[in-house]
């Protein structure tokens, strides 16, 4: 269990897994450089002005930034984040209780 350096009260305990949140980064770099400008100017475009493609840019941009984030988030939950209110270590000798019930045909006739 590892605990959290700003936040003493909680710890993580699989710690390992936000090894994994180099993930969403990689993809959101992956993903950057599959969305670049076209080649080839089409004169159509033109006529949309610039507004348009300012719209266009922020919903990109938005709808990219999600799927990092749901991937981050599901990384840090399987981390399992933990509250820490108190630690308290009991010694002693337990007694092992085992219950063994049949429900077999033969036990329920009388």
């Amino acid at each position: 269990m590892m605990p959290i350096p700003l936040l003493p009260e909680f710890q993580f305990a699989e710690p390992y897994l936000l090894g994994l949140l180099a993930l969403p980064i990689i993809l959101m770099f992956v993903r950057g450089n599959r969305n670049r400008p076209a080649s080839i100017n089409f004169p159509s475009v033109v006529h949309f002005g610039s507004d348009f493609k300012k719209q266009n840019i922020g919903l990109l941009s938005l709808s990219s930034l999600i799927l990092p984030l749901a991937i981050a988030s599901g990384i840090v939950g399987l981390a399992r984040p933990q509250k820490i209110t108190h630690s308290e270590v009991i010694e002693g000798d337990g007694v092992e209780i085992s219950v063994a019930i049949d429900v077999s045909g033969s036990m329920r006739e009388r």
